[in-house]
Parts: C-alpha cells; structure tokens; sequence
C-alpha cells in the first residue's frame, strides 16, 4: 500500500490559517497540509449547479485537521472530525493531542460516492505533483500478524 505525502513546497503554514502550535512547539508538517492552489479542485466537488451567495451564506463551515474515526452503523456512515492540540506528556516532551469535534452522519450510498470523489481528487494532486507517492515500507518493517488470534 502506498503511503501519500505532501510535497513540502506545495504547503501552506498552519500560520496562515490562524492557527498557532504554541511557544517552541512544533506540528507535525502532515497534520496541516493544505495545497496553495486548492481553488483548483473545486471542480470535481462542485454542486450540480453554482453556488448562489444565499446557499453559501447558509452553509456550515467546520474545520478538522483530520478524520479519528468512521463506523458504519446499519445503512449510515459515521464519520468523526477532529482537531490537533498541542500538549506536553509527562516526560515533558510535546505531543499533538486529536480532540474529536464534529460527526458527519451519511447514507452509505453518499459515503461511496463522496469516497470517489475524493479518490479523483487525489489523483488530481498527484498529478499535479502538489503530493506524492512514497515507495512501501520494506517487508523487514512490515508486522507479521497472520499468527495472531483475539
């Protein structure tokens, strides 16, 4: 399984969003990618029609650094949104905390289709080299778990 990665000159800094990792803390570049020409990509994700000012004045806006979890329950996808945080551990050195803050609830069917989205819309970046695909890990690093029961 390939392993995606932003390309380091195609980011833009956590600082440009407002968001702050605290004094001497640095975040995980991984955790605040953001393509510089994101605009790009609107395109494959756009509504069958434009967005009137009125629609997008009433749209609610959330922002995530990632997605901490997803269960299917019947016929529904579950999908957990959360935030990282700095925090210092007990050793004192600086971990990211991921705090859960939003849940998507959506049919099956939609999850599908917004995964194909979202599918094409990577390919989009790796083609336009705004990320990349890193070679898999060697098989002497990989974890054997065939011999393991529950």
């Amino acid at each position: 399984m390939a392993i995606l990665v932003p390309v380091a000159e195609n980011v833009v800094s956590p600082a440009r969003f407002g968001r702050s990792a605290g004094a001497g803390f640095v975040l995980p570049e991984a955790l605040y990618c953001q393509p510089v020409a994101d605009v790009r990509y609107g395109v494959a994700t756009a509504p069958p029609h434009p967005l009137t000012s009125s629609e997008r004045k009433n749209m609610q806006t959330s922002f995530a650094d990632g997605i901490l979890n997803i269960a299917v329950t019947g016929p529904l996808i579950r999908i957990d949104f959360g935030t990282a945080t700095p925090a210092t551990n007990a050793e004192g050195k600086q971990e990211v905390h991921l705090t859960p803050t939003q849940q998507v609830v959506m049919p099956l069917e939609g999850f599908v289709r917004s995964f194909g989205l979202q599918e094409q819309i990577v390919r989009k970046l790796i083609a336009d080299g705004v990320i990349k695909v890193q070679a898999p890990a060697p098989a002497a690093e990989l974890i054997n778990t065939s011999g393991l029961t529950q």
